[in-house]
């Protein structure tokens, strides 16, 4: 049997997780007036004012930290008055098993939520992210830049499905280290996303003998035409990505000395997610691996990575992506 701080398996998940709920509705009165400030700006996200976005973006921000806050000082709560030890090593079980699989479903309803609110074109969807839309659905078919249709809550469920394990935060399998990674491009709805733009460039871009290269370009155009929303899908990201960064540096000095250590170990915890609306029937099975590196997009190690080294290894890794390709610098015209 592994031996583990916490016996992470038998907790009352459900009890703790009506805990949380406490927590965060003691505050509610404190932050009725955020409430009724995001109700008078959402609804009026659908007419593309930059300072309404920003607004409500920066509301939403605040309400996810909070929820993962909760969560956090509520489980540690819990490993403090069940005195379980070493204190450090409990901790990084509560980020790992519980407040990352939580910020994973809370921000994927969250950008669900933002998308159908700013009323944002299924086109677009395919032109920035590669999501196959009713406009814009195979390689064949050019996008028809001329509809505005909204995007159907199955497009937009594919927008959500891009907050994954592996863009929002990796935890580097523990018996190698148990090393924190970001992955470079600001995320899956940033311009500069690697993933991004290899799949809207291979649902909308090559089929009109578009190099990759001037691919690039066309789409960076695009998304700083539909901003503010572009931006605040990046806002979204950026907030949950950050509160989880914060939590882990917060962790005790000791604990990455631990994770060094515990390499040899199997860890096998079944991951909980606190979901944001109170559903007590939602499925935690929401599935947090620390898998195998190999094919994904370039990463930065915040253990050992300078905020000059980060700059530096990103400008090298897109001039190898774009000569790795082979395709000539020849400009085609778009929008003309």
């Amino acid at each position: 049997m592994v031996e583990t701080a916490i016996p992470w398996n038998e907790l009352p998940h459900a009890k703790i997780r009506l805990r949380v709920y406490a927590s965060r509705a003691h505050n509610s009165v404190d932050r009725s007036a955020d409430d009724s400030l995001r109700h008078l700006r959402q609804r009026k996200l659908p007419d593309l004012d930059p300072e309404d976005h920003r607004r409500f973006i920066e509301l939403e921000a605040s309400r996810l930290v909070v929820h993962l806050r909760c969560t956090r000082d509520v489980y540690q709560e819990f490993v403090n008055d069940h005195k379980y030890r070493p204190l450090f090593e409990a901790q990084w079980e509560v980020l790992r098993f519980a407040v990352f699989p939580t910020a994973l479903a809370i921000l994927r309803e969250a950008v669900r939520e933002y998308a159908k609110l700013a009323c944002i074109p299924g086109r677009d969807l395919s032109l920035l992210y590669g999501i196959p839309t009713l406009t814009c659905y195979k390689v064949l078919s050019p996008p028809d830049l001329e509809d505005d249709t909204v995007a159907t809550d199955a497009e937009i469920q594919s927008l959500e499905k891009l907050v994954d394990e592996k863009s929002l935060l990796y935890f580097k399998n523990i018996k190698e280290g148990g090393g924190v990674f970001r992955f470079f491009g600001g995320g899956p709805f940033g311009i500069e996303n690697q993933r991004s733009v290899r799949n809207s460039w291979s649902l909308c871009g090559l089929h009109g003998e578009i190099t990759l290269p001037d691919w690039v370009g066309i789409r960076e155009e695009i998304w700083r035409l539909r901003s503010p929303w572009t931006d605040g899908l990046v806002g979204l990201f950026a907030s949950v990505q950050e509160e989880l960064l914060s939590q882990w540096r917060a962790l005790p000095a000791d604990t990455l000395l631990l994770e060094r250590g515990l390499r040899e170990r199997g860890l096998n915890f079944r991951p909980v997610v606190i979901p944001a609306n109170g559903d007590t029937q939602t499925n935690n099975g929401v599935r947090v691996s620390a898998q195998s590196t190999e094919g994904r997009e370039p990463q930065e190690d915040i253990t050992e990575c300078s905020e000059h080294e980060q700059a530096r290894s990103q400008t090298k890794i897109i001039q190898r992506f774009c000569l790795s390709c082979g395709f000539a610098l020849a400009r085609r015209g778009y929008g003309e």
